[in-house]
């Protein structure tokens, strides 16, 4: 059995940083050439690339990409030397483990429990694939997710093969505020009801993004 050490976001970042400067030393890399040794680059690449390998994306497919594919491909593929030489795992090693593990007798005691997942966001390929063999197993499954989050509850009905119920709010006797509609329809996409402007919400306008 191989073991492997879990990496940081930090360390991931680090990882990155030492493949592109690898490849940009040896005049490997053309479209990023030019921003390959800005301090924000690496970080950016780590957050792309997290995403890549959580979504199962390939060198292959990332090199058919029109502007910056075989640079990215490059990169994705010295990460991934890089994490087996240094036998670390990134987020997408550790939901592949867990799913292949799921079958393994030693997660017997884990797994066959009846699930809840509340409020749970599903951003990727990985993560439906863990909940849906995770529910394979369970006697039953309660999943919930925020009004308006479509992408996590197409991945729930995907992954739970089942049609997603809207759950209504609670009636109450007392007149509801702006606060109370700002609660209940802030994730959505449709317009919410056209009501007044109370008390219980203050909007104001600072000048400049970072206020």
């Amino acid at each position: 059995t191989i073991q492997l050490a879990p990496v940081s976001n930090l360390s991931f970042v680090a990882v990155v940083a030492r493949a592109i400067h690898s490849l940009n030393s040896e005049n490997k890399l053309e479209y990023f050439a030019p921003v390959a040794t800005k301090p924000g680059f690496p970080i950016a690449v780590a957050r792309t690339l997290a995403e890549v390998r959580m979504n199962e994306i390939t060198s292959d497919a990332l090199a058919r990409l029109a502007r910056g594919g075989s640079d990215l491909a490059a990169i994705a593929a010295l990460v991934d030397q890089e994490l087996q030489r240094a036998k670390l795992s990134d987020r997408a090693i550790l939901f592949r483990a867990a799913t292949d593990a799921i079958n393994s007798q030693e997660s017997g005691g884990y797994v066959g429990l009846p699930i809840l997942a509340l409020d749970v966001p599903l951003r990727s390929v990985l993560e439906k694939k863990l909940i849906a063999e995770l529910a394979v197993h369970a006697p039953g499954v309660l999943a919930t997710a925020i009004a308006g989050d479509d992408r996590t509850i197409n991945a729930l009905e995907e992954a739970l093969e089942c049609k997603s119920n809207l759950a209504k709010a609670p009636t109450d006797r007392r007149t509801p505020r702006s606060l109370d509609f700002v609660k209940e329809h802030l994730f959505e996409n449709s317009a919410p009801p056209q009501t007044s402007l109370d008390s219980s919400v203050k909007l104001n306008n600072w000048p400049g993004e970072p206020r």
